[in-house]
């Protein structure tokens, strides 16, 4: 399997439908895990390519690790044009 080439598919078809129907901002929900944290990835290399803004918001909950909490914070500020 070609990860680089999966990734950049997934980012392709992203923009392409965000430019597609006319979306201004991209707004993605962050608990820290994976799965957000793969989503923030192709969203933010998506932001980079397009200038359409990443909005990230905290969500994390009482199964969350402090941890994972604190990753949340890192991949938001990281990945993210506005974060909270």
């Amino acid at each position: 399997m070609n990860s680089e080439k999966i990734f950049n598919y997934l980012v392709s078809e992203l923009k392409s439908y965000l430019e597609k129907n006319n979306l201004k901002s991209m707004v993605l929900g962050i608990s820290g895990g994976i799965d957000s944290t793969v989503c923030a990835a192709i969203c933010h290399e998506v932001s980079k390519q397009s200038g359409i803004p990443l909005i990230g918001r905290s969500l994390p909950t009482t199964y969350n690790k402090d941890s994972e909490i604190t990753t949340a914070d890192l991949v938001g500020e990281s990945f993210c044009d506005n974060f909270n």
